[in-house]
């Protein structure tokens, strides 16, 4: 082994959540407190190892989402950090910044009739023929109380809590949209909007996760991708309060969507 260079980390607050870094042939990703991944990329092998201290549900997951989400990105697949429904053979990805309501978004929706549960933390996406699809990850979500006191469920536990989905999707399906979620400090109500051009493909490169993040190939490669997923899939933009209270008027906007292929 070499000397460790890390090339990038992701903090909240002061404190250090996540980095990835490279020794020679060997990436890492450091889910501080939690485990590493190590993948060496000549070899094209890879290994797991959990923080013994850490607790089992945030190791499961890891394992369930984020780690095979890295991984695609070695295979050349892509994979974008968001959340996802499906509602009659049709998903929608809700992506956005660490904090910005994915997980709540897609339970308020995943509690609805006939909505089915892609995935909680990783999209795991293809380009396939004209279309995108995505296949399922995590069979259940992580909420925090006050989500889930909004949604009525238990809250009196003061940590993420693992919550099961009315259905679980069993197959790929096609993407039918993608939406950046972002507060509105100033709104009263959740509007919905269409991006174009750069500002599409500006919130697909922000979401995207990536791993070997220092080969020029592989972002040659990302690029290209994210390019035809702005050509075959809509890209929306959900302006919302942060207040609870306007999350299943939120949720009603993103129904519509996928219902009719379009915003009201």
């Amino acid at each position: 082994m070499g000397t460790m260079t890390w090339l990038c980390e992701q903090r909240e607050g002061d404190q250090l959540v996540f980095r990835v870094g490279r020794d020679g042939d060997m990436l890492v990703a450091d889910f501080v407190g939690v485990g590493k991944l190590h993948a060496d990329t000549r070899r094209a092998t890879h290994s797991f190892e959990p923080d013994p201290r850490a607790d089992p549900a945030s190791v499961a997951k890891l394992v369930e989402g984020p780690i095979p989400a890295l991984l695609r990105h070695l295979e050349g697949r892509p994979a974008l950090h968001g959340a996802a429904v499906a509602l009659h053979g049709r998903a929608l990805i809700c992506v956005g910044p660490g904090g910005a309501g994915k997980s709540t978004m897609i339970a308020e929706l995943a509690m609805r009739p006939a909505f089915e549960l892609v995935s909680d933390d990783a999209a795991a996406i293809d380009v396939v023929g004209p279309a995108v699809r995505i296949t399922p990850t995590e069979p259940s979500l992580w909420l925090l109380p006050s989500a889930r006191r909004a949604l009525q469920l238990d809250a009196t536990t003061s940590a993420k809590t693992r919550v099961s989905p009315r259905l679980r999707c069993r197959s790929a399906v096609p993407v039918a949209a993608i939406c950046a979620l972002t507060f509105d400090e100033a709104g009263d109500r959740p509007v919905l909007r269409r991006l174009g051009g750069g500002e599409a493909f500006g919130v697909l490169a922000g979401c995207a996760v990536r791993f070997a993040i220092d080969d020029v190939a592989a972002r040659a490669r990302e690029f290209d991708q994210l390019v035809e997923i702005c050509k075959r899939v809509p890209v929306f933009e959900l302006l919302r309060p942060r207040s609870l209270e306007q999350l299943a008027a939120a949720g009603n906007l993103l129904q519509t969507l996928l219902e009719e292929g379009r915003a009201t």
